[in-house]
Order: C-alpha cells, then structure tokens, then sequence
C-alpha cells in the first residue's frame, strides 16, 4: 500500500531508490579500486579520455555494463575491441556491476580516484630490475595474431609506433621484447605510461611473450 502510494506520488523516488547502488547491490568503492587497476591508465584517472582512449563520462551503469559484457564476450564493437576482450576477460560479474556503478558516477569522485591497489601496484621508481628471458623457442606467426590482437591499435601495424605516448617496436630484439613484457606482466617496468601496459601484458602467457618477441623482430617500420 505505501509503495503504491509513493509511486503514485513521487515517481522519481522510486525510480532513484530502485536503481541506487545499495538496492543493486553494488560496491562503488570495489569499482573504484577496480577502475584504478584497470581503466585509470588508457581512460583517464577521471574518465576523460587520452589520446586514442575515448571518455567515459555521461554513460549510465547499465550502459557500461553492457558494454563491458559485450567486451567479456568478445564481440566486436570497435576498433578496441581485442584490446577490451582481453582487459575485460578476467572480471567476474559483481566486478563488472561494481566498475559500471562506479563509471556512471565518476564525476562525483573529482579526484579521488585511489591509488592502484596491491594488486596492481603503481610503477617503481626504482631501475628496470633484470629479468631472464622466456626460455621457450618464439612462433612468429603467433605472434603476428597477438600483435593483431593487444600492440597493433597503439604500436601501428609495423611496430613503428605513434609518440610521444605510443614508441616505435620495430627493430627491437626478441630478448628486449620478453624483458620488457615480463617487467610489465610483473608491474615491476618503470615510465610514464606503464601503467597501460599492466592490465595487458597480464594476460599474456609466457608463450606469448615469446611468440611476440618473435614476431616484432620481424618488422622493419617505416
């Protein structure tokens, strides 16, 4: 009786207390430790957008999280879309609900955004530490599918890069490769722009990393 009796009066309330983060049952603080570990680097610490990343703002939770689904499936929705599969593969689904809340209020946040968790840590500012490279013989042709899949949209199609934010691979040494992947893969790289690379070099295996060696030693640029 009283819910019909708040309906019929303030429609809005119940519209905004049905869709509020508490009655989905959505962490925002998780999604912003998550957005922070995930989307800060390419997307912008508030969602604004850098370089070839678009913005973020102005989308509603439910748009978002279709979006990131559509990503976790692997269906094509633009020129991103190896990249996003890749980054989105591994979220459960109370992780994607609690990013998409998060998303849709960014701008209540202004600069509040947290620092990447333990999980993610921000890039040392000690020296690039050594590591050894993977001792696994490197498949050029499967490298040139991952390529396609995770380098291609910010490296170019011949490695030959887009500065300041996106350098030149062509020429690089199948060891210098692995070395920098696995200091990516292990947040232990150090630069401005490591953090993009995190989330990416993440998912690839140590075969991977070979067959990427591989494959980039290959391309001469332009």
């Amino acid at each position: 009786m009283r819910k019909a009796v708040i309906q019929r009066r303030f429609p809005w309330a119940l519209a905004t207390l049905l869709t509020s983060p508490l009655a989905l049952g959505v962490d925002i603080e998780a999604g912003r430790t998550q957005y922070a570990d995930v989307c800060a680097a390419c997307h912008g610490a508030q969602g604004q957008g850098q370089g070839i990343f678009p913005a973020l703002t102005g989308h509603s939770a439910e748009a978002v999280r279709d979006s990131l689904n559509a990503y976790r499936a692997g269906q094509i929705r633009g020129p991103d879309s190896p990249i996003m599969h890749r980054v989105t593969s591994p979220l459960n689904d109370a992780q994607v609900a609690n990013l998409a809340a998060f998303i849709a209020r960014i701008d209540e946040f202004q600069d509040t955004t947290p620092a990447p968790s333990a999980v993610h840590p921000a890039p040392s500012t000690a020296p690039a530490a050594h590591v050894p490279p993977v001792k696994r013989e490197g498949n050029p042709a499967a490298g040139g599918s991952t390529f396609q899949q995770v380098c291609i949209r910010c490296h170019g199609k011949q490695g030959e890069g887009r500065p300041p934010m996106f350098p030149r691979l062509a020429g690089l040494k199948p060891e210098a490769v692995q070395q920098a992947l696995q200091l990516y893969r292990t947040h232990t790289a150090r630069g401005n722009y490591s953090g993009m690379m995190f989330p990416i070099a993440g998912t690839l295996s140590d075969q991977d990393i070979a067959n990427l060696g591989a494959y980039v030693a290959t391309l001469g640029g332009s």
